[in-house]
């Protein structure tokens, strides 16, 4: 186990016998829940995350003798390949608030678009659970006998409790996609909230003791408030932007004599190396070489920036400079570029063609480091000028020293 963790005893005594019942089937340990953020409660069970290298039948026996007749447990048991295939709902119990009592493990990828398929999730649990529990659950208590009138107000309540806390599980995602920290424990959540009706489900998951009795009593205003919190969660889901399509691109900044080449991007509206998309079956270093001689007339080779392994087999690609992943507007549909950016020269005596350009312009690296805005020799341009984009002129000033130190070596 970890050093220095304070655990309860038999929080303790459970994962001593865990690590030595599984021996090297077990790949990790991890302690979340309540008692792990420090908020349990008398009736909080104790969470634990384990995650095993594989799983068979013998192996489940030996975590359920672990487990028998042990009460107030809560265990997700997980293997690494299906860590590997985890839905995208749910993922982000295995980044906030957990921690690791044994080993290590790779959680599944947290993206934008796995948080919103978190709360879509979050949101369809929520509202079939306040709308069940409001259409379908016996009315007529005073009918019935007295102990199983009891027994189903209190599992209605329990399970409204449940979609309450699913409720706060959404508040917390949601500010990941606000581009907020996720807020971990309740005090962390609560000054952030604005909505009276959010803060009311936040008090009723905190204080719950002071509310069972009259959600037994009568569940449907608990009810109607989860069902509204869901449909408002639907509505701001549907307000997102819809994800971005990622395309693979290549870049080249050619270097020759000291100075690199750049052209005006009618598009884009801005100074720009040469480049475009990755075509089918062609690797990054086709597209940026083909885009160079397609923009610029230029036979060029590549300025490797990395080291070749002194191996036959599978053949080595040089690699780039460096990856940017860079926003695209419109006109048209908003993209991303994975953008792989290249260092070139022209080759010596290859068979350079020229191109109808006239926004092509080669600058020294005095140039770039002046930095002034450039005239803008495109039609209708007039005397407008335009400054290099910072990136571009901070990799053109990379090239020009790659160039330089591969001549020098």
């Amino acid at each position: 186990m970890q050093p220095g963790l304070d655990l309860p005893g038999e929080v303790r005594e459970v994962c001593g016998q865990l690590i030595a019942s599984l021996g090297d089937d077990l790949a990790a340990i991890y302690w979340h829940g309540s008692w792990a953020r420090g908020e349990a409660k008398p009736w909080s069970d104790h969470d634990l995350l384990i995650v095993l290298r594989r799983l068979n039948d013998a192996l489940l026996a030996k975590l359920r003798d672990v487990f028998r007749g042990r009460k107030g447990w809560s265990t997700m048991v997980r293997t690494e390949q299906e860590l590997r295939q985890y839905p995208s709902e749910g993922r982000p119990q295995w980044h906030f608030g957990i921690v690791p009592i044994y080993g290590e493990l790779t959680p599944p990828a947290l993206t934008r678009e796995t948080i919103i398929d978190e709360l879509r999730f979050l949101a369809l649990n929520i509202s079939f659970e306040a709308r069940y529990r409001l259409l379908h659950r016996e009315p007529l208590y005073d009918e019935m006998e007295e102990h199983y009138a009891g027994f189903l107000r209190q599992r209605s309540a329990r399970m409204l409790r449940y979609a309450a806390k699913l409720a706060i599980l959404a508040m917390k995602a949601r500010e990941l996609l606000q581009g907020r920290a996720y807020p971990v424990a309740l005090a962390g959540l609560r000054p952030r909230l604005t909505d009276p009706a959010e803060i009311a489900l936040l008090d009723l998951v905190e204080h719950w003791d002071a509310h069972r009795a009259a959600v037994e009593r009568d569940a449907d205003p608990l009810c109607l408030q989860l069902d509204a919190f869901a449909r408002n969660l639907t509505a701001y889901l549907d307000g997102q932007p819809a994800p971005f399509t990622r395309h693979f691109t290549a870049t080249a900044f050619v270097v020759d004599r000291g100075a690199t080449l750049l052209h005006w991007h009618k598009r884009l509206q801005q100074w720009m190396p040469p480049g475009g998309h990755i075509e089918p079956n062609e690797d990054p270093v086709e597209a940026a070489l083909r885009e160079v001689r397609e923009e610029t007339g230029l036979v060029c080779e590549i300025i490797s920036t990395s080291p070749y392994h002194p191996f036959a087999y599978p053949e080595q690609l040089p690699a780039p400079y460096t990856i940017l992943i860079e926003d695209i507007p419109g006109p048209g549909e908003p993209h991303k570029h994975i953008d792989l950016i290249y260092f070139v020269r022209p080759l010596e005596g290859a068979d350079h063609a020229t191109v109808d350009d006239p926004t092509l312009r080669w600058l020294t690296e005095a140039d770039l480091h002046e930095n002034a805005p450039l005239h803008v020799p495109a039609p209708g341009a007039g005397g407008a000028t335009a400054a290099i984009p910072e990136d571009v002129r901070q990799l053109a000033l990379a090239a020009i020293e790659a160039a330089r130190t591969r001549e020098q070596a």
